[in-house]
């Protein structure tokens, strides 16, 4: 970030580990709940909309500060709805840089450890979603419902990042029924999941589908597995070994490549228009 003269209100604290042997961290210097929250407020309302300076610099100066933040909060315990108030809003920071930096180098952005930090704040805030469960009796630590209006959809959020886990999928199926059409930062997470979704459905239609004489609509294929263009479908087919002429894809299990990796994760148009 480019420097700027510092004020008590551009000021925030860095993320430090602590050493071995060394207490985790003064009492006097930890920051309260009401100044953690905004905290996090100045940084996803005033620095995260800077134009001035590269999104990838502002994401690592954003993260640093938020793990601070995270690691204040743990250590004081705070209230059920100050962990609320604090992690959603970082949930949806780390959702949607996933999307924004799907597209950069890794030596420039890491996406597993991205998704560790999301993973962290989401489990611990569906945690504390059940823990508001269990003592809705208890006026001292009674949730205001305005909190938890967003529930359902960082419900959906844990879903689809862990698609295929028995562990998610039960616990959906024990929530009311509150899903409706997803929202756009759901959108964007659940693009991130395309690469892996196409090459297992062109791997099971090359079985299912086999065949030299037959072809598979290309522009059917398209709509089925959410391609932005033709060209884009055609460049993935060719890439696990498929054949496509006359607007036609020709499925073969003998020639769909096994070996070859899921394609890069990138920007999808049905996200973007939304």
């Amino acid at each position: 970030m480019r420097s700027r003269k510092p004020t008590k209100l551009v000021l925030s604290n860095l993320f430090s580990r602590s050493a071995a042997g060394k207490a985790t961290q003064d009492p006097k210097h930890l920051r309260p709940p009401n100044i953690l929250l905004r905290t996090v407020n100045y940084l996803l309302d005033d620095i995260l909309s800077r134009q001035d300076t590269p999104f990838i610099v502002i994401y690592e100066f954003i993260m640093d500060r938020l793990r601070s933040v995270r690691q204040d909060m743990v250590i004081q315990n705070v209230s059920s709805s100050y962990f609320i108030s604090i992690l959603q809003p970082i949930i949806r920071f780390h959702a949607y840089a996933a999307y924004r930096l799907c597209e950069e180098e890794i030596n420039r952005f890491d996406p597993h450890i991205n998704n560790t930090h999301l993973q962290e704040c989401l489990k611990r805030l569906l945690y504390t979603y059940n823990h508001c469960d269990r003592i809705t009796q208890v006026a001292e630590d009674n949730v205001d419902e305005f909190l938890l209006e967003n529930r359902p959809g960082f419900e959906a959020l844990y879903l689809i990042l862990n698609l295929g886990s028995p562990i998610a999928i039960t616990r959906t199926l024990n929530l009311p029924p509150k899903m409706e059409t997803l929202p756009t930062l759901l959108l964007m997470i659940a693009s991130l999941h395309l690469p892996a979704i196409r090459r297992k459905a062109l791997e099971t239609l090359s079985v299912a589908y086999n065949s030299k004489n037959l072809s598979f609509p290309v522009q059917l294929l398209k709509e089925l597995l959410l391609y932005d263009t033709e060209e884009q479908l055609i460049s993935d087919c060719r890439y696990y070994g498929l054949e496509v002429q006359n607007n036609g894809v020709y499925f073969s299990k003998s020639l769909f490549d096994l070996k070859k990796s899921t394609t890069p994760q990138k920007h999808c148009c049905f996200v973007e228009k939304n």
